[in-house]
């Protein structure tokens, strides 16, 4: 499901909905789906915005689960469930209304968080939180741009800290493709 409003309306912005049930009718799969929520709204005649995202991921099959190797005393797999939730949440400045020549100027500060948990048959597993921050800017003009991210990752957050190298590379990939072409 989405929503985006028109240009003249008091809030410029869109928000999105998804939800997927991809266990379908399995049986030991039943209750697998996930839900993604994003959205964006801009204010100060379009100058500035704020936004976020979110993801849960809702998982069930011991069968993959129960490799990270934990059991209960009776020997069976202790693992049954997980929930994982990803989140970024941002703000920044939009200088295209200033710089009229340019398609894209803009600056945004972020923050970037997991969460997860396993569900087992000896009882609830704790929470594991992760959290990071990404700064960027975007640049364009006639075509050719520059994009750049920088994350500060704390603590064990190895998933956003590998998924923020891919995505720097990726960006750099991307930023050197649109000056050769």
């Amino acid at each position: 499901m989405q929503y985006i409003s028109h240009q003249d309306s008091a809030i410029n912005g869109y928000a999105e909905f998804v939800f997927d049930w991809f266990g379908g009718n399995l049986a030991k799969r039943f209750d697998e789906f996930f839900v993604l929520a994003s959205g964006k709204v801009r204010f100060l005649n379009n100058y500035g915005f704020v936004g976020g995202s979110a993801l849960l991921y809702h998982f069930k099959n011991d069968e993959v689960l129960s490799q990270d190797g934990a059991f209960t005393p009776s020997g069976l797999p202790d693992t049954q469930l997980m929930d994982k939730i990803y989140y970024n949440a941002y703000i920044g400045v939009d200088f295209v209304p200033l710089l009229r020549a340019m398609q894209t100027a803009q600056i945004q500060f972020g923050a970037l968080s997991s969460i997860e948990r396993k569900r087992r048959l000896s009882g609830l597993g704790a929470f594991h939180h992760a959290m990071g921050y990404e700064g960027g800017f975007k640049l364009q003009y006639k075509g050719f741009g520059l994009e750049e991210s920088y994350y500060l990752v704390m603590g064990k957050c190895t998933i956003i800290a590998s998924m923020a190298r891919i995505f720097m590379m990726a960006c750099l990939f991307i930023a050197q493709i649109a000056l050769i072409a």
